[in-house]
């Protein structure tokens, strides 16, 4: 597989995707809403709302990979924004679907992103590729109707891997960033009893995690990409301050309080998730 095709390639993953292809060999496209403000990639328009895609761009594509998606907590969860981020996502893929339908060659590989969200709140129970999907919230119904619609890919003869990704770590953005600023003052704030599982990946294994399902067409279905380790936030934060400052107050943040301000967004630091990446333990030599 040579050329790919990146759907979300500007965003975090991308930003550290798209370098990591090139330097691998692949030529590296891009769809953008803004083809024309995209440097260093050859970028075709495509907008989910008007249901338009530049079909130029899916001619001679060996893979397709599906970022795509608005920042989950970038923006209160009012009933319009909750709507952008399904459509966003599952009206993306879906798109993407109905053009690929009409290539006489297809792609081999279809790589879609999604999340651990898709458990829901677990408590301290573990869970794995083969769990069922949480019974509530938002962050499960979308994950749940994300991968949905990715796994119509297969109907179009398309090995389809679905990577439902966990808490991003990068130097610069993810979720370290807002999680490490109270560390420069050698403070530890966790949300609620801070005991909640926080299951994380570096940006850095998840792209060799991507890399690694392309040149593996056969590795399909659901992949969870997140670190054999998770931590609890608790401990999460007071390490990130102890390292920043060397001290580390800790500073309850209570739940009430996070339901107060962000409504049911809170979801997204409250939630328990214990993910444990089985089937790349068992089932792949990636290390």
């Amino acid at each position: 597989m040579k050329t790919i095709l990146i759907a979300g390639g500007t965003g975090l993953v991308g930003s550290h995707l798209c370098p990591f292809l090139r330097k691998q060999g692949y030529e590296v496209r891009l769809l953008s809403r803004h083809p024309e403000k995209v440097r260093n990639y050859p970028a075709w328009h495509w907008d989910v709302r008007a249901r338009h895609i530049d079909r130029a761009a899916l001619e001679g594509v060996d893979a397709v990979i599906n970022l795509a998606g608005a920042g989950i907590a970038d923006q209160p969860w009012t009933k319009a924004r909750k709507q952008e981020l399904i459509a966003s996502r599952v009206d993306a893929t879906l798109l993407l679907r109905d053009a690929l339908a009409e290539l006489k060659v297809k792609p081999r590989r279809y790589i879609a992103a999604s999340a651990i969200g898709y458990y829901g709140n677990r408590a301290d129970e573990w869970v794995d590729e083969d769990s069922a999907p949480g019974t509530s919230g938002f962050l499960t119904q979308l994950a749940v109707a994300w991968e949905e619609a990715a796994r119509q890919m297969e109907a179009l003869g398309i090995a389809t891997a679905r990577l439902r990704i966990g808490i991003v770590l990068a130097r610069e953005g993810g979720a370290l960033k807002p999680l490490a600023l109270p560390g420069l003052f050698g403070l530890a704030p966790w949300f609620g009893s801070g005991r909640q599982w926080y299951s994380w990946i570096h940006v850095t294994d998840l792209v060799r995690m991507i890399h690694h399902l392309l040149t593996h067409p056969d590795l399909t279905g659901p992949w969870n990409g997140v670190s054999p380790n998770p931590v609890q936030l608790k401990d999460f934060v007071k390490t990130i301050a102890r390292i920043r400052r060397g001290l580390a107050l800790g500073m309850p943040v209570p739940e009430w309080l996070l339901r107060l301000g962000m409504g049911e967004m809170a979801d997204t630091v409250l939630y328990s998730t214990r993910v444990r990446p089985r089937r790349w333990l068992e089932e792949t030599d990636f290390a």
